[in-house]
């Protein structure tokens, strides 16, 4: 088995696990051969087994993946994110500084609160008195212009926004799952308003190849922030 194989099969087995302890899976959706679906993965290996095979495919990645070294630098990080996460999933304690490392390849800089604090000062400063205010009234009339929220926000995305996500979902199909070589299958977004909320916009994916958009209609929003974050909502359907 190829190593680039290896790393499929356990993104799944991962997936398994953490669905398993936590009720979500690290793997949203599933695309290629039916023999490296997740589905088809065990399910009762432990975090500790998979961290060890994680970070052995992510050694061979480099070593067997040479002609591709963009490819091995993905399978080879991708694996040990993994790793990180079986680690701590496992029961494991893990300081932020650590997660950071692990799980996203960022180094973490400590920075002495005397500099937090001065630039916080320095931000502040800037928002409460801006120096240009040509500047100040572009922002608020960009706010402004084309306003939508409430019931006007909720009639918007139960009809307009119904009609433009079928047309966004052919022109994916066309200029994205066509140069793939293969059929893709998109059983599209239903759209739905929610109240008290702490975010704009969220995707639930339902399995399937379908997807629940939820918008917040406690926000204000004008047409073109709003339809930031319905492309935004939507690129996380189709991935």
């Amino acid at each position: 088995m190829s190593v680039t194989e290896r790393f499929v099969r356990l993104c799944g087995e991962v997936g398994n696990l953490t669905k398993e302890l936590t009720g979500v899976s690290v793997v949203d959706a599933y695309f290629g051969p039916a023999h490296l679906s997740p589905l088809r993965q065990p399910t009762n290996r432990s975090g500790l087994d998979l961290h060890a095979e994680l970070m052995a495919v992510s050694d061979a990645a480099n070593e067997e993946l040479t002609d591709t070294p963009l490819r091995a630098a993905y399978v080879s990080s991708e694996a040990r994110s993994l790793a990180g996460v079986c680690e701590w999933i496992d029961g494991g304690t893990m300081p932020y500084q650590k997660v950071a490392e692990t799980l996203f390849s960022l180094k973490v800089h400590p920075y002495p609160d005397s500099l937090v604090e001065r630039l916080r000062a320095t931000v502040a400063e800037a928002l409460s008195a801006p120096d240009d205010e040509a500047l100040y009234d572009a922002v608020r009339i960009f706010q402004d212009e084309g306003l939508i929220e409430g019931a006007e926000l909720e009639e918007w995305i139960g009809g307009t926004l119904e009609q433009r996500s079928t047309e966004v979902g052919r022109l994916f199909d066309e200029r994205v799952f066509s140069k793939m070589g293969v059929r893709v299958t998109d059983n599209g977004v239903l759209y739905e308003t929610v109240r008290g909320k702490p975010w704009s916009g969220y995707n639930y994916y339902q399995g399937n190849f379908k997807s629940v958009n939820q918008f917040n209609i406690d926000r204000r929003f004008n047409r073109d922030s709003i339809m930031g974050i319905v492309y935004h909502e939507y690129e996380h359907h189709v991935s």
